[in-house]
């Protein structure tokens, strides 16, 4: 029997993100190696899973322990979509093949009980999740809610980041920003994004004079290890090799946050990727 199909997946879902189709499939070994992902149960080659579409990705996950891993694919990674019903000759369940655009395949099975279920995915894959020219997306799908000052609030919970107190010390942890409140700092950033707690809004305007086009370092993603990522534009030294203190403190925030770990990234096409 199957665990019992819960009405959204455990995994936290983005803001916006909602539940379009739910069923029960059983992924192979082979599928969940392919992904880097493997669900512990060596007893069957086949493992039972509930899988969730959302506007944003598939979700396949198992409920049975709270440590089992879940295998999420972007809808926008995925290239096609075929299908194979079982036939007199070679009786099975029928399967949904999906090909993603970083080469990987992922086989799905739908058992006996989930077989109504088969057709109506196939279609909401093909049909409706899978369009290939932005002209035929509706506008609709738009919702306008999401840059409203209680979504950064919520992206910043989302991503586990610790919210600073009165007693906390300034060089602990992380906070929101509104220097941008009126788009007049920095126009193509958010209205707020998310800061070390130690470095001030002054020195974030000083930083501002020393970046290309105002795009101090922000930070957009935290790993559950406590790793982030800050995306930035580049420094203008120029040919004298101009310095900020203001910028250096935020970097050694950074570095000191990210347990001694510095990775820069150069993404300019013109320049070569380095990592120091």
């Amino acid at each position: 029997m199957f665990d019992v199909l819960h009405e959204n997946p455990s995994t936290l879902l983005y803001h916006t993100e909602r539940v379009l189709f739910k069923t029960r499939i059983l992924s192979d070994a082979n599928t969940r190696q392919h992904l880097s992902v493997d669900f512990p149960a060596p007893s069957s080659s086949s493992t039972r899973c509930s899988l969730y579409v959302t506007n944003f990705r598939l979700i396949l996950e198992r409920r049975t322990e709270e440590t089992d891993p879940s295998i999420e694919i972007p809808l926008c990674s995925i290239a096609e979509v075929s299908g194979t019903r079982p036939n007199n000759k070679v009786p099975s369940f029928p399967e949904l093949l999906i090909a993603c655009k970083n080469f990987k395949f992922v086989k799905l099975s739908f058992p006996d009980e989930s077989t109504d279920n088969y057709e109506a995915l196939v279609t909401l894959l093909q049909e409706n999740l899978l369009k290939k020219d932005v002209e035929t997306l509706p506008s609709s799908s738009l919702n306008e809610e999401s840059w409203l000052k209680n979504y950064m609030s919520d992206e910043f919970t989302r991503l586990n980041f610790k919210i600073p107190t009165r007693r906390s010390h300034l060089g602990n942890g992380f906070r929101i920003t509104t220097i941008n409140e009126n788009g007049r700092f920095c126009p193509s950033y958010p209205h707020q994004f998310i800061v070390p707690n130690s470095i001030s809004d002054g020195e974030l305007r000083k930083i501002s004079h020393f970046r290309a086009q105002n795009r101090i370092p922000a930070v957009t993603y935290r790993h559950s290890n406590g790793t982030v990522i800050a995306r930035c534009s580049q420094p203008l030294m120029g040919l004298r090799r101009r310095r900020c203190v203001s910028d250096e403190s935020y970097m050694e925030t950074l570095l000191h946050q990210t347990n001694g770990k510095l990775a820069f990234i150069d993404c300019r096409s013109q320049v070569p990727q380095k990592l120091l």
